[in-house]
């Protein structure tokens, strides 16, 4: 765990280094985290003019998905002057269902931000409940990366035109590799690429060489990182969209440029 957060730590660096701010484009903040046990993934959108320092008081909108449906469920909300953050789950014809009454507390209770002395909004934690109050669960979320963008267009910082399709590209890559089709994975892949042998670096140029190493690269624990992860609203930066935890690398048409097997 600790190993993946120091790596989204430097992602967030490279990631205010590098996205490009077009006139619509807004700042996108992305936490991941729990409502009760179940994984979900946020993001919120503020009154943000940089992608630098906290969240400002003021509005918010924004959605948010769990992991277990990939489903998105649109937010409104406001942030307040004294570190407090009300959002609400919106349902049909946009009507308020439940609201999370949290706050952006100075230290993190899961010491992801061991290095910081005061946080800013690097972590949400709260209750989640219906209107009516009734099933409540307790809400931490914890900041990812932020990047300037529009929520249709999440991705174009890489390049990317559609995210739809490049979303179907990378569900579609992960179900074969899960399902081990062999075939169907190799040819998802943009050659030359360089891979991961014996502890080495070894540049592959084709699909016929992926096939013939495919059993080493593939192994059990990347084959398991690559279903653990969500093919949902992920980070990216200039050069690609990440899967996971840096597993995968896709580019701008939806094929793998690099696998860190």
């Amino acid at each position: 765990m600790n190993g993946k957060w120091l790596m989204i730590s430097s992602l967030l660096v490279l990631a205010a280094a590098t996205s490009n701010k077009s006139a619509s484009a807004a700042r996108l903040s992305e936490y991941e985290g729990t409502i009760g046990s179940a994984k979900v993934k946020f993001t919120i959108v503020s009154e943000a003019t940089s992608l630098a320092g906290g969240l400002p008081p003021g509005p918010l909108k924004g959605e948010y998905f769990y992991v277990s449906y990939l489903t998105d469920i649109p937010l409104e909300g406001e942030i307040g002057d004294d570190r407090s953050v009300t959002i609400y789950e919106l349902g049909e014809n946009n009507k308020r269902t439940a609201v999370i009454k949290g706050q952006f507390p100075e230290t993190d209770p899961q010491h992801h931000f061991a290095n910081k002395t005061k946080l800013e909004s690097e972590v949400i934690t709260g209750t989640w409940s219906r209107l009516d109050g009734s099933g409540t669960l307790p809400v931490y979320l914890c900041s990812q990366s932020d990047t300037f963008a529009d929520m249709e267009h999440r991705y174009i910082n890489a390049g990317v035109q559609d995210d739809k399709a490049l979303e179907t590209k990378v569900r579609a890559f992960r179900s074969a590799v899960i399902s081990e089709d062999k075939t169907s994975v190799s040819a998802m892949i943009s050659y030359p690429i360089t891979i991961t042998l014996d502890g080495r670096h070894r540049e592959l140029e084709n699909a016929t060489e992926l096939l013939k190493n495919y059993d080493h690269i593939f192994s059990a624990k990347f084959i398991k990182a690559i279903k653990n992860a969500v093919p949902h609203n992920m980070f990216v930066r200039y050069d690609g969209v990440m899967l996971g935890d840096g597993e995968v690398w896709f580019d701008s048409d939806g094929k793998v440029k690099s696998l860190n097997n």
